[in-house]
This record gives C-alpha cells, sequence and structure tokens, in this order.
C-alpha cells in the first residue's frame, strides 16, 4: 500500500468484514501510517453488526474483538447535529460504575455496544 492509496477490504464467503471495510495510507511528518486494519470473521448470526452510517453520523471505530462480555463501536454526528448516548447503556453504566450523568455522559456519548446475550446493537442516537 502507498502513501495516498487507499483499498477496500472483501471477505471470503462465509466471512464478514468487521470495522472498516478500506484500508487508507497517509503520511504525517515523513512517515506513512496506516488507517484502522479491518478483520474478516466468520459470519454468526449471534455476532454484532455495527452500521457504518446512522441517521446524520458515521462510525468512527469499531472493536475488533470482544471487549470482556462487549462489542464496541464509535459514532459521530454530521454538524450540526450532537450524539445522545444510549440511554439504557448510559444508566446500566452509572449504576455498575456509581458514575455522575456528567462522567457518564462524557465516557459513553458516542458508543455502540452489543453484547454477548443476543439482545442485538445498542446505538447513540
Amino acid at each position: 500500500i502507498s502513501t495516498g492509496s487507499s483499498y477496500t477490504v472483501i471477505c471470503n464467503e462465509g466471512y464478514s468484514v468487521k470495522g472498516f471495510k478500506t484500508i487508507s495510507c497517509t503520511e504525517q511528518n515523513g512517515e506513512a501510517t496506516l488507517s484502522a486494519i479491518p478483520t474478516c470473521r466468520k459470519d454468526d448470526k449471534d455476532s454484532c453488526q455495527f452500521p457504518e452510517l446512522i441517521p446524520r453520523g458515521f462510525m468512527t471505530y469499531a472493536s475488533p474483538t470482544m471487549v470482556g462480555k462487549y462489542e464496541f463501536a464509535m459514532y459521530q454526528c454530521y454538524p450540526p447535529f450532537v450524539m445522545t448516548p444510549n440511554m439504557d447503556f448510559m444508566r446500566r453504566y452509572m449504576k455498575d460504575s456509581e458514575a455522575s450523568a456528567s462522567k457518564a455522559y462524557k465516557d459513553l456519548y458516542n458508543i455502540a455496544y452489543c453484547n454477548d446475550d443476543s439482545s442485538g446493537n445498542h446505538l447513540p442516537s
């Protein structure tokens, strides 16, 4: 991969891209830097599938693996919209960590999650 180029990742049959589908290479201060590298994961009806686009926003990061019993993704809004955290996730976080509403908001405002109980994705809005 050369500086300034980008490539789209395509997985073999039975596998899906986890994370962004595009790898790009940029140069900063004379050093080449690769974007986040996606992985191919075996299709599983119970696995998390985060959408690249949400209403008025887009994904900026997807965790390549489970973190504990959760998978995460981060989203950003198009200007002038503002992201609101998933309220169920925020309430659970506040209860489990005893965090204030202000801290929970700062930590979770752009986070989507999916857990291994097959309840599906929980997206910010």
